[in-house]
């Protein structure tokens, strides 16, 4: 369920839409930027219109509004950007994802990651993953997920395309998802 796009909304809340209720912490600064490891990653579809996914370095509650860590991509829709927030005075290791909803038919999908060397300067890993992005348990780590490639050598940019035999799984959900991990300039 999205965050509301106007009125009160507090830091529990973006905890809570951010699929990491279990969590004591409410480091907003780590939320803003998916600090890889303990927060889910910032789904940087194109309806979520914070400043999280500016590069923006001073983040405030507001800039959540509307923000929903569900929204999907269909699968065979255009290229997307993906793209996260790294603050220069501090705040490591962000990661963002986009996520497609390949849906409950068995196919073969042409899977495409790619850019270029300054595209990859900041990020230390891309990974793509078939199942849930997100749980609720105090963790950034997917759930009931499998790699299906993973790249930390990203030094000369990267240009992965593939084609992978989607086999649905229910408790798996229906998303393939493409994050990057950055490092920590």
């Amino acid at each position: 369920m999205a965050l509301t796009g106007s009125g009160q909304i507090s830091f529990n809340d973006v905890r809570v839409e951010m699929s990491q209720s279990a969590h004591t912490s409410y480091g907003m600064p780590s939320f803003s930027i998916g600090y890889t490891g303990f927060y889910t990653p910032i789904n940087v579809h194109s309806n979520n219109s914070g400043k999280y996914t500016t590069g923006n370095t001073n983040i405030a509650i507001s800039d959540f509004y509307g923000y929903d860590m569900t929204l999907t991509y269909p699968t065979g829709s255009t290229k997307q950007d993906l793209f996260f927030n790294v603050e220069p005075s501090g705040l490591c290791n962000p990661s963002a994802m986009v996520v497609f909803n390949a849906g409950t038919a068995n196919t073969d999908l042409e899977l495409e990651f790619s850019g270029s060397v300054s595209d990859f300067s900041l990020v230390d890993t891309a990974v793509i993953y078939y199942g849930k992005p997100w749980k609720n348990d105090g963790s950034g780590i997917p759930t009931n997920a499998s790699v299906i490639m993973t790249d930390s050598t990203l030094i000369s940019g990267m240009n992965y395309s593939s084609s992978y035999s989607y086999v649905y799984n229910a408790d798996s959900g229906s998303n393939i998802y493409f994050v990057i991990y950055g490092i920590c300039p």
